[in-house]
């Protein structure tokens, strides 16, 4: 199970400093983190292996416009367990 490992199920990209980038929330152990988004299509738009930088919900240097979009995370906790999360995220822009 993922435990304490989580993440929103939306997010606003719209520059108001509140819930702009999508992050896997918890304590994540840093080594052997993936987070992949993925467009309705199946493009990957998005790939990170640092825990601490999240979506913003740009391809390429642009922004996206509102629609959802796939996850997969994978990783462990700081307590040695693993986790996998996948699951739609919204985009809200405004």
């Amino acid at each position: 199970t993922s435990g304490e490992v989580w993440t929103p199920n939306i997010f606003s990209a719209n520059g108001d400093g509140l819930n702009d980038v999508f992050y896997v929330r918890g304590p994540i152990h840093p080594e052997n983190f993936t987070l992949i988004i993925y467009s309705r299509w199946g493009e990957k738009i998005f790939e990170t292996t640092d825990p601490t930088f999240g979506w913003d919900g740009t391809f390429r240097g642009k922004p996206l416009n509102t629609a959802v979009f796939a996850y997969l995370a994978t990783g462990s906790t700081l307590g040695g367990a693993e986790f996998e999360l996948k699951g739609n995220i919204t985009l809200i822009v405004k």
